[in-house]
C-alpha cells in the first residue's frame, strides 16, 4: 500500500468484525515447516530496501524482484536481503 501527495481517504462506513489478515507468526516463518505452495501473511518492518531488478525465469518470462531487509516488533531481523532467515 503506498500513499502519496494524490492519495484520498475518507471514512468508510463498512463495519465487519472478520479479521482481513491471516498472519503468520515469525517463528513459524522460521521454523521451514510451512508450506511453500501457499503464499502467507507477515507483518514486519521495512530495514532496509535494494533496488528492482529485473530477472529472467524459467521460460523466459521477465519477473520483477525486490531484495529487503524485514524486522519484527523487537528489531529482530527476520528476513535479510541475502535470502537467509535469521534470528
Amino acid at each position: 500500500m503506498v500513499f502519496n501527495q494524490n492519495t484520498f481517504i475518507t471514512r468508510s462506513n463498512h463495519v465487519n468484525d472478520e479479521l482481513y489478515l491471516n498472519l503468520t507468526d515469525f517463528q513459524s516463518v522460521l521454523s521451514g515447516t510451512l508450506d511453500e505452495n501457499f503464499l502467507i501473511d507477515v507483518l514486519g518492518q521495512v530495514m532496509d530496501c535494494g533496488d528492482v531488478e529485473n530477472i529472467q525465469c524459467t521460460g523466459g518470462k521477465q519477473r520483477k524482484k525486490l531484495e529487503f531487509t524485514l524486522s519484527n516488533i523487537k528489531l529482530a531481523v527476520i528476513y535479510s536481503k541475502k535470502n537467509e532467515f535469521t534470528r
